[in-house]
């Protein structure tokens, strides 16, 4: 039993210890929101890639906005960059990233979509956590 009580205790200070000490991370609507603004600019992505035949890398090039006027309470931007690359950026400091596949035909089939930040990004959005 004491062996219990002290093995009890060493978890509750290692818990108090370090919770402060976890990522902070973002709300399902953020995620949400972050996903729905990235889809708008895959669509854009798209009809570049179509329209010029090659993938952009810009926000111009895809006809976007500026990528600070994508702003929100819970958004910093929204970036297009080479490869056709979205990246919508948290001001939590967290990050959406669409990639296509490049490889896939027809071209831009297939989106990869990666985030930092989010616990368990797949049940809110099909989203996977970037790897370190």
């Amino acid at each position: 039993m004491k062996l219990l009580q002290v093995a009890l205790a060493a978890s509750m200070a290692a818990l108090v210890c370090c919770r402060g000490e976890a990522p902070s991370r973002t709300t399902n609507v953020e995620l949400s929101e972050g996903f729905s603004a990235a889809i708008g600019a895959r669509n854009h992505v798209m009809a570049a890639l179509r329209k010029s035949g090659r993938w952009p890398a810009s926000n111009a090039e895809a006809d976007l906005l500026p990528p600070a006027s994508y702003a929100t309470s819970r958004l910093s931007d929204l970036t297009v960059s080479a490869g056709g690359v979205v990246t919508v950026q948290f001001k939590s400091g967290a990050r959406l990233r669409m990639a296509p596949d490049q490889h896939r035909l027809p071209v831009g089939a297939r989106w990869r979509c990666t985030t930092t930040r989010f616990e368990n990004p797949a049940a809110i959005v099909p989203c996977r956590p970037e790897s370190s």
